[in-house]
């Protein structure tokens, strides 16, 4: 790991006994540039602005740590969620349980986060959409989910999988073996069909509030014309609702990208994109690289 990656692993003895236990795919890592870790300004809320980072299926912790170390050049803490098989085949045992350990963790720090962005890859767009949807469901009763939901400043989405792309999406997460793959494809395109009244149409239901996009806030919308799994009528669908309630939205497709590789094969122009995007958003807490 990186010098000055150390994570921070949630229950361990750095963190404060009050905080709830988080299970190993979600870490909470501050930036390791401050020392301030947990204490509030004078009006409660936290020193630094927060990325909710969403993998992709199966993303490894050092692939995330690039994205980490992206982030806290630029002053952000980061809380990172990593999407598994089973989080995706039983969302409520997954997904959704998901949303609320990450929900039960931002409420239980002492200083509450006023500037969130999202940065979600590939199936971490469903994940996203149950945090979300979480939010949302929970504002009309509960101060500090609309607090949170308030906090939202733009959602940066890079290789989306939609939902009826799930089955392609999962199986290529898993093999890209010219036998094994269109086995597991439509295997999973099977259990989705049989299991639908609590899979298939609960990923409708995320979906479909995501692109409502109900909260009005910009999107950074980007894929790459040769991507198999992130569909690009879908993706700019998603671009072209966002941009309809917020004009701040864009979108960038590359013409040669593999599937959530985009940053790595297009490092200058992925960075540059994503910080003219970033200075248009009026976060004070943040700050762009010299």
């Amino acid at each position: 790991m990186p010098v000055g990656m150390q994570e921070i692993v949630i229950g361990s003895a750095t963190e404060k006994k009050s905080s709830p236990k988080l299970p190993k795919n979600i870490i909470f890592t501050p930036n390791p540039n401050y020392d301030d870790c947990d204490e509030p300004q004078h009006n409660g809320t936290s020193k630094r602005p927060l990325i909710l980072l969403f993998g992709w299926m199966l993303s490894k912790e050092k692939h995330l740590n690039v994205y980490r170390k992206f982030w806290f050049e630029r002053g952000w803490d980061v809380l990172s969620c990593r999407t598994l098989p089973m989080h995706l085949l039983l969302p409520s045992r997954g997904g959704r349980r998901n949303a609320e350990k990450m929900f039960e963790f931002l409420v239980s720090r002492a200083s509450m986060y006023d500037e969130i962005l999202v940065h979600a890859f590939s199936v971490g767009g469903y994940q996203l959409g149950e945090f979300v949807c979480l939010l949302d469901e929970r504002k009309s009763f509960d101060p500090k989910a609309k607090k949170m939901l308030d906090s939202f400043k733009a959602i940066l989405i890079d290789s989306c999988v939609f939902a009826f792309d799930a089955p392609v999406g999962l199986s290529k997460a898993i093999t890209n073996h010219r036998i094994v793959q269109p086995l597991l494809e439509k295997t999973f395109s099977t259990f989705l069909n049989v299991t639908s009244p609590f899979t298939l149409k609960r990923y409708v239901r995320v979906s479909d509030y995501l692109f409502k996009n109900e909260i009005n806030i910009p999107g950074l919308v980007l894929f790459s014309k040769n991507d198999p799994v992130s569909s690009i009528p879908l993706n700019m669908k998603l671009h072209d609702g966002w941009k309809s309630n917020n004009p701040l939205t864009e979108y960038k497709c590359w013409d040669d990208s593999p599937h959530v590789l985009h940053y790595k094969n297009h490092q200058e122009e992925y960075t540059k994109v994503v910080d003219d995007f970033v200075a248009n958003l009026n976060i004070t807490k943040a700050r762009r690289p010299n």
